[in-house]
């Protein structure tokens, strides 16, 4: 795998995501979200624990995905846009 970008992000409540994503997110409203590199708003629940580099990943295609790394406080995360 080859981190292509990353990005520090706080952990959202629903209610704290802007209104547009909250419409686009409809459906999550009990989860948490992390901001992904690329400005989108990811569910934690989407991610699948790992016992590796990352504590979650989340898969977009067979070649591509999201790896979360939360601080020990779960207040931040690094959020990691990979490909292999």
């Amino acid at each position: 795998m080859r981190v292509i970008e990353y990005n520090r992000s706080e952990i959202y409540n629903f209610s704290d995501l802007p209104y547009s994503r909250q419409e686009e997110n409809e459906g999550h409203e009990e989860s948490m979200y992390v901001k992904g590199p690329h400005g989108d708003f990811l569910p934690l629940d989407m991610f699948q624990r790992t016992e590796g580099r990352y504590h979650g990943v989340y898969g977009l295609t067979y070649f591509s995905g999201y790896g979360v790394i939360l601080s020990k406080c779960n207040e931040s995360a690094v959020v990691a846009y990979f490909v292999s």
